[in-house]
């Protein structure tokens, strides 16, 4: 499985519309990751979005997939 975990999904995007916050994307990428992970489906992902704010903003935002990795994967 490959995984775009895109960060324009962001209340603060200039381009996305969904509103969320850094706690609803790092838990969607908890919960899609979980998803895979349950079923042993190998998964791969990639960063994408994120468009306005400063790049240190987009750049967090973007660090949320690793977390969310290291929470699911870390045994």
């Amino acid at each position: 499985m490959i995984y775009n975990a895109a960060v324009d999904v962001h209340a603060e995007d200039k381009l996305g519309l969904l509103e969320m916050s850094l706690d609803g994307i790092e838990e969607r990428d908890k919960i899609v990751l979980s998803y895979f992970k349950e079923r042993q489906v190998p998964v791969a992902t990639t960063i994408g979005g994120g468009y306005g704010g400063s790049s240190q903003q987009v750049a967090e935002r973007h660090s949320l997939i690793f977390k969310a990795v290291k929470s699911v994967f870390s045994d």
